[in-house]
């Protein structure tokens, strides 16, 4: 190593699909193999960490938000909601939760997007503006446990309901 490495601490916006359908015919239509997967792939996703610098940087940090919208209609990016920085005077993180509320309200609003249910675990911002805007947007906080067995008992639901 030569030269110098600058400190970089960001905000990560991170965004997945699963097609549960495409994944129910991958399994070969075993509905209790695809949950498992569901299962695996949510928490995997969420606890997996970027590697690059781990032993120069704090990396092992916990998210401070992760919600997941079941949708029937189409996956929908909300990256959007970070097109102009993020300066908040209460902390980039809660700042960074409170935009991602405000546009996925405002994609379900305008574009008629809205999803069938929205599961999240994150911190209660202090205000109550802003903690009800989450409640609203992202549903009421819940443990990363809660998120995870709700995602799958609502694709159970779906999936048995399909095979009818």
């Amino acid at each position: 190593m030569i030269g110098t490495v600058e400190f970089n601490s960001a905000t990560l916006y991170r965004f997945a699909t699963v097609g549960l359908h495409q994944l129910l015919e991958n399994l070969g239509g075993d509905i209790e193999e695809t949950l498992g997967a569901l299962e695996t792939f949510l928490t995997a996703f969420v606890r997996s960490m970027p590697t690059g610098h781990e032993n120069s940087f704090a990396h092992r940090t916990a998210p401070f938000l992760v919600s997941v919208a079941l949708r029937a209609d189409q996956p929908v990016n909300l990256v959007s909601a970070y097109e102009s920085p993020v300066l908040g005077s209460r902390g980039v993180a809660g700042e960074s939760a409170v935009r991602l509320a405000q546009e996925m309200q405002r994609v379900s609003e305008l574009w008629g997007l809205a999803p069938l249910q929205t599961l999240s675990t994150y911190a209660k911002p202090d205000d109550e503006v802003h903690a009800g805007l989450m409640r609203e947007a992202m549903g009421p906080a819940l443990p990363f446990a809660e998120v995870v067995a709700g995602v799958v008992a609502a694709s159970r639901e779906r999936l048995v309901e399909g095979a009818r």
